[in-house]
């Protein structure tokens, strides 16, 4: 799900895409603003797989953008209609992240895909980078399923941040050329840009913070399976026993709370946390 005001509207909508095919989209009191069915490519159904918004032309109004997997990526207008479909060649859609890469003022859309690489779309839907898989195709990956967009080390150009099924996190500049990777020692859980660096989770347990340059400022280590992670000037962590563990931006442990199942999802809403579980609860956390 995602909320955002979106259009140049002033209230937030709300945003659900599904295992259904389809995109739906409420007002705030709930009450279900349009419904569009995404469509099929070939033989590969249209799950909504991943949700951003992006400034497409630059005016400050965002719009919504969802990934499925049926290869597709596409903006939809407010009357429900696509404005334009970029076909990733590469696979289902894992993750969707905006940012202006290229400093025309508008968002370039960056993918996770499941297949060994991170394409870039321009705001007309058009293919940023010519070499999709940034000069390492077949040596990273092959699931990407988080990405990230953000200047990580200061020299004025958003990169792309990733982490793949190679357990490395991938840093990619913004004409697609990979600037670093760093091991994160297992496959990734949930990956954040935070002020102090780079934060990741793992399924060995560790939550890893690395700088702009991928060098590594901390770990912290614990035997139970990462299952998610988020946050901006603190990291919430869920584990497999059900455990959310706050952490300072330093690494240490300010706060924590047991569920009743793990957490599969987590949000950070202001300074609440809001955890989906695997027993189907929908939970609202405070450090």
């Amino acid at each position: 799900m995602l909320a955002a005001p979106l259009w140049g509207e002033e209230e937030l909508t709300y945003l659900a895409a599904s295992y259904d095919c389809t995109l739906r989209v409420f007002r705030p009191d709930g009450s279900e603003r349009m419904r569009r069915a995404l469509p099929r490519n070939s033989h590969m159904p249209a799950w909504g797989k991943a949700l951003c918004v992006a400034d497409l032309d630059g005016d400050g109004k965002l719009w919504p953008i969802v990934g499925t997997q049926a290869w597709r990526v596409h903006p939809i207008t407010p009357e429900g209609e696509l404005r334009w479909t970029f076909d990733t060649t590469a696979h289902g859609v894992t993750a969707l992240a905006a940012g202006d890469l290229n400093h025309d003022g508008r968002d370039e859309i960056a993918v996770g895909t499941v297949y060994f690489c991170v394409p870039a779309v321009t705001p007309d839907g058009l293919r940023l980078w010519e070499d999709e898989d940034y000069n390492d195709f077949w040596n990273a990956g092959p699931l990407f399923p988080f990405v990230r967009v953000g200047d990580v080390d200061g020299d004025g150009d958003r990169e792309v941040i990733t982490a793949g099924s190679d357990t490395l996190i991938h840093c990619i500049d913004r004409c697609g050329v990979k600037k670093w990777t760093t091991s994160i020692g297992d496959e990734p859980r949930g990956l954040v840009l935070t002020e102090a660096g780079i934060a990741a989770a793992s399924g060995t347990g560790d939550v890893h913070l690395v700088d702009g340059s991928g060098r590594r400022v901390w770990r912290h280590g614990d035997e139970t399976p990462c299952t998610a992670l988020c946050g901006s000037s603190t990291l919430c962590v869920a584990r497999e026993d059900g455990r959310v563990e706050w952490l300072s931006l330093e690494g240490e442990v300010v706060a924590e709370a047991r569920l009743t199942a793990p957490a599969g999802q987590l949000l950070a809403v202001g300074q609440d946390i809001v955890a989906a579980t695997t027993d189907g609860r929908v939970v609202c956390l405070r450090p």
